[in-house]
């Protein structure tokens, strides 16, 4: 959290950043908190979580499994489940056969710790992390299988809260759907602790199909950056193998995010939500970072002008293929901020962005 002191630096040099790159290299956007829709986010479990959870309690969206112990895991009395959004998915990890993949799943992930964006009244991490992963996987405190059937009867509970994030769009209305379960890995079963659902305002968009959303949740301001689906409005057409595969390639690039205290967390899956203060003489910024692909047909690449050393020492220009299309991805950075000054009347969000980086063949 930043104190009075600085918060009006912060606000500068966003203006500073904004008013002297080029205009293709960033570009920046306020706007006012009171705008944005209201709703909650699950917060981290403050209660003790029980003993045990029988193999029969169920929560949809939650789906343990054990995978099968293949080669030296034979030896190893390999405990520890893994937890998938998707039933079929689970599934094909239950069965041995491995999983296909989270092209359809990478709008919903898990996360299974707290951090301290907010403290709970017992002086611990109320807020859940904002590192999301499509399939976690947890470990019960015990290494062999008598042991597994003692801690079914009186050892101390490994049962583990779990978060499960969920972006929606319906009837092109988007929102951010939140659940809660306690996850038993000794025997699978799964409880609900409680759900919630977040709907979202588009305030922006950056380069690599990245969009910007926001809304209002108790005192802070919650913003989803989320790459853009293929399925969302611009079908793939199946013939165009390689613009499919850069796609699916982007969906796959984590989304990191520097967060106000200043750790930095990293999102597996297709968005990343930040939280930001928006209270009375605070202000708090936070960056996310990612890369943006982009295909380049054949009949639109320049031809490349080939140096003598570079002909020799290769570097990748001599082995250019003007049939095929070029497949090439750029770093990008994005600002958020929230800053309440004195003269304001409500929180002012401001947004920035501008490319990290040159671009580069994949």
């Amino acid at each position: 959290m930043m104190n009075k002191k600085n918060k009006k630096l912060l606000l500068l040099s966003l203006v500073v950043v904004a008013c002297f790159l080029p205009e293709d290299r960033a570009s920046a956007d306020t706007l006012r908190v009171a705008g944005l829709p209201t709703g909650n986010i699950t917060q981290f479990p403050a209660a003790k979580a029980p003993d045990r959870i029988p193999a029969n309690s169920k929560v949809p969206g939650f789906y343990p499994v054990r995978p099968p112990a293949e080669g030296k895991m034979k030896t190893m009395n390999q405990q520890f489940i893994m937890v998938f959004t998707k039933e079929e998915t689970a599934r094909e990890m239950s069965s041995g056969r491995g999983f296909s993949g989270f092209d359809n799943g990478m709008d919903e992930c898990f996360s299974d710790r707290a951090v301290d964006v907010d403290i709970d009244q017992e002086g611990g991490a109320a807020e859940w992390s904002p590192s999301l992963q499509p399939v976690i996987q947890l470990s019960p405190h015990f290494e062999s299988a008598e042991q597994r059937r003692a801690a079914l009867r009186n050892a101390p509970s490994d049962v583990t809260p779990v978060h499960r994030e969920r972006f929606v769009i319906e009837n092109g209305e988007a929102k951010l759907e939140t659940v809660d379960a306690w996850v038993d890995p000794a025997t699978m079963g799964v409880r609900l602790i409680g759900r919630a659902s977040l709907a979202l305002k588009k305030v922006g968009e950056a380069p690599g199909d990245l969009t910007i959303y926001a809304a209002q949740e108790r005192t802070h301001v919650q913003l989803v950056v989320r790459r853009h689906a293929p399925d969302d409005d611009k079908p793939v057409d199946p013939s165009d193998f390689t613009n499919a595969r850069a796609i699916a390639r982007s969906r796959q690039m984590p989304l990191m995010v520097h967060t106000p205290s200043g750790v930095t967390e990293g999102s597996q899956c297709g968005f990343v939500r930040v939280t930001l203060h928006a209270e009375k003489g605070v202000g708090e910024m936070a960056r996310v970072e990612s890369a943006a692909v982009n295909v380049f047909p054949a009949e639109e690449q320049p031809k490349k002008k080939e140096s003598v050393l570079g002909s020799l020492i290769g570097n990748g220009n001599a082995a250019q293929d003007l049939t095929m299309p070029e497949v090439r991805v750029r770093p990008i950075s994005i600002n958020l901020s929230s800053t309440w000054l004195t003269h304001d009347a409500e929180p002012v969000l401001s947004i920035s962005m501008g490319w990290a980086g040159r671009d580069r063949k994949m």
